[in-house]
């Protein structure tokens, strides 16, 4: 069975972060989409089971869709110093 969770707005401040998916029951299958819509550069952060802390970037007004197993824990970083960060954050999961 797959879920499909909500698409999810973000708005980061300079150079902060803040997780969006955590599955604290061992992790699951996940693809994860992510849309910049703003001049700054976001850090897609996702810890994949035996595999550690893989990061991705998203370049100004581009999109990054990854799928992964097991996730842990999504989480999105602001590179910028001065701009905030804005966009979407969609994750769809495996359940078996």
């Amino acid at each position: 069975m797959s879920v499909l969770l909500q698409q999810q707005p973000f708005t980061l401040d300079p150079l902060s972060g803040s997780s969006y998916y955590e599955d604290l029951t061992g992790g699951s299958t996940a693809a994860v989409t992510v849309i910049n819509n703003f001049i700054t550069t976001v850090r897609v952060e996702v810890l994949i089971v035996n595999r550690g802390i893989v990061n991705y970037l998203v370049p100004a007004f581009q999109s990054l869709t990854l799928k992964a197993s097991p996730v842990l824990y999504v989480g999105l970083f602001n590179t910028d110093p001065v701009n905030p960060a804005t966009g979407f954050l969609t994750v769809a999961t495996s359940v078996f």
